[in-house]
């Protein structure tokens, strides 16, 4: 799979005279915030560094400080998109067709971090590369969820949960070809990588660490459980007529 590219925004001087001669420079980003959603922050920063990790092509991206605004920390993610249009919804046949080792992943990726928002218009295709490229971002409303102080108890009662029901390409998946190799991939997913994507908006007062713990807990016992949540509701990949590997 070949790197995705995101937007310049400006090229500034020379910030030191190396052999590689580094420049200032500045990066399109998409920022979110905490205001309208209380776990927006936390749950886009745990599921990008996860997804990252686990090689998804989600946008490189991070934690931001605006000093005297309200709320003051935002989440970035670089933009991929170069134009100032809003982006299309995907075509999910095709998009399966043309990447179907990445969209296995996705799906068994928002199975992990419970996400039951993935729709049309957050993931992207670009078909003017070949092989066409994907970009998948916008994780508001995994993990803790939409419901502020509902965080904790969302993940309690998810734990054995298939969650990805309405998933826009759960319908159009016709092959497990795909699944043991993302399913090691997950169930490989190191114990500190968690904790550490867990904890890092507890000091900045975005979660607990009452609700950080429980996070974790959460992420650990599905890698541990996908092949079984996944072998549990087969059913659910009406695409899939036979079934080779589970």
């Amino acid at each position: 799979m070949a790197a995705n590219q995101y937007s310049i925004a400006a090229i500034g001087q020379v910030a030191e005279t190396t052999a590689a001669m580094p420049v200032h420079g500045q990066i399109h980003a998409l920022l979110k915030n905490s205001k309208y959603l209380k776990y927006c922050v936390p749950n886009e920063y745990i599921c990008a560094e996860i997804g990252r990790y686990l090689c998804l092509p989600i946008p490189p991206s991070g934690l931001c400080y605006q000093k005297g605004h309200d709320p003051e920390h935002w989440f970035a993610s670089w933009n991929f998109n170069f134009t100032a249009s809003s982006l299309p919804p995907i075509d999910v046949d095709q998009c399966y067709q043309e990447l179907p080792s990445e969209s296995t992943g996705l799906i068994l990726f928002d199975i992990l971090i419970a996400n039951n928002d993935r729709h049309r218009k957050n993931v992207s295709l670009d078909l003017s590369y070949s092989p066409a490229r994907m970009s998948v971002f916008d994780h508001s409303h995994a993990l803790f969820g939409a419901v502020d102080g509902r965080g904790k108890d969302r993940l309690d009662g998810n734990r054995d949960s298939f969650v990805i029901t309405d998933h826009c390409l759960l319908k159009s998946v016709s092959s497990d070809r795909f699944f043991n190799e993302w399913i090691s991939r997950i169930a490989g997913l190191l114990d500190y990588l968690i904790e550490h994507a867990c904890e890092a908006t507890v000091p900045l007062g975005m979660i607990t660490t009452a609700e950080a713990r429980v996070a974790k807990e959460f992420l650990k016992y599905r890698k541990e459980q996908i092949k079984s949540i996944v072998t549990k509701n087969k059913r659910e990949f009406t695409g899939i007529k036979t079934w080779s590997l589970l």
